[in-house]
């Protein structure tokens, strides 16, 4: 994974992923806050069960692309082996 490096100080750049995080989700946040006051405890419950089974979903989705990823790397042994044998 390609993480952009803005100082060499890892805290500073936390702060600094945190502060655009916080920024691109804020208007989200305020839009929806109006749909918010509205939702019932049935919705509630429906909205924790999707995200709840789409974070299951995604987190099976990362480890079968981790695993994909893992299969496309050579295997050292073999090349260990060409290397003996020449």
């Amino acid at each position: 994974m390609m993480k952009v490096i803005f100082t060499s100080n890892r805290f500073i750049d936390f702060l600094i992923r945190l502060l655009i995080t916080a920024i691109v989700i804020s208007p989200v946040i305020i839009w929806s806050w109006d749909t918010v006051k509205e939702t019932t405890a049935d919705g509630m419950l429906a909205a924790a069960f999707v995200i709840l089974y789409s974070g299951v979903l995604l987190f099976i989705l990362y480890f079968c692309f981790s695993a994909l990823t893992d299969l496309q790397k050579p295997d050292e042994r073999k090349s260990d082996e060409r290397n003996e044998d020449e």
